[in-house]
C-alpha cells in the first residue's frame, strides 16, 4: 500500500512538472515594495503665429508593456509602447513541486523620446524613469509552474505597470 502510494506521489508530481495536468491545492502569499524614480521632460516650439492654449495639444499619455515569457500586461494594443522586458529576472525556483519560496529584486531603467507634430507646436517628450520592486513569495501544496507565474510574475508585472501609468508617465 505505502509502495502505491509513493508511485502516485511520483506521478503526480511528474504531470504537474509536465503540466500535462493541473492539480491545484494550494497556499500562497507574498508581497512587494516599490519604488520609483522619474526625471520626465517635456519640450514646446510654438509654430510662428499659432501660439495656442496648453488644451489645444494631445493628451500626454504614453503606452506601456510589461513581458516575461509569454505573459504580457499593458497596452498591447496602443502603437509605440514603451516596453519593460523582464525575462532576465530570476524569480526563483517557480517550477518546484511542493514548496515554492524566494525573494526577487527587479530594477529597471525606462528611457523613450517621442516628438508630437501638430498644425500648433511641435512637441517632444523625453521618459526617464527608474522602477525598482522587491519583493517575496511563498507557495506551498499542490500548484503548477504556469499558476505560480501567474500568482507570482503577474502581480509583479501589474504592480510595474501601474505604477508606470499612475505616477511615472505623466508630464
Amino acid at each position: 500500500m505505502k509502495k502505491i502510494l509513493i508511485i502516485l506521489l511520483v506521478v503526480i508530481v511528474l504531470l504537474m512538472i509536465i503540466s500535462a495536468v493541473k492539480i491545484e491545492l494550494y497556499t500562497s502569499n507574498y508581497s512587494n515594495n516599490i519604488q520609483t524614480n522619474w526625471n520626465n521632460s517635456k519640450g514646446i516650439v510654438w509654430l510662428s503665429g499659432k501660439v495656442g492654449k496648453m488644451e489645444d495639444l494631445p493628451q500626454d499619455s504614453f503606452p506601456v508593456v510589461v513581458k516575461y515569457d509569454t505573459l504580457v500586461v499593458g497596452d498591447i494594443h496602443e502603437p509605440h509602447p514603451i516596453v519593460v522586458d523582464l525575462n532576465d529576472v530570476d524569480f526563483g525556483p517557480i517550477w518546484m513541486p511542493f514548496y515554492k519560496a524566494s525573494d526577487y529584486s527587479i530594477s529597471v531603467n525606462l528611457k523613450k523620446e517621442y516628438e508630437v507634430n501638430t498644425d500648433k507646436a511641435n512637441i517632444k517628450y523625453r521618459i526617464d524613469g527608474q522602477i525598482s520592486i522587491s519583493g517575496k513569495y511563498k507557495i506551498v501544496g499542490l500548484c503548477s509552474t504556469q499558476k505560480a507565474k501567474e500568482l507570482v510574475i503577474r502581480d509583479a508585472m501589474e504592480k510595474i505597470y501601474s505604477d508606470a501609468k499612475i505616477n511615472g508617465i505623466k508630464l
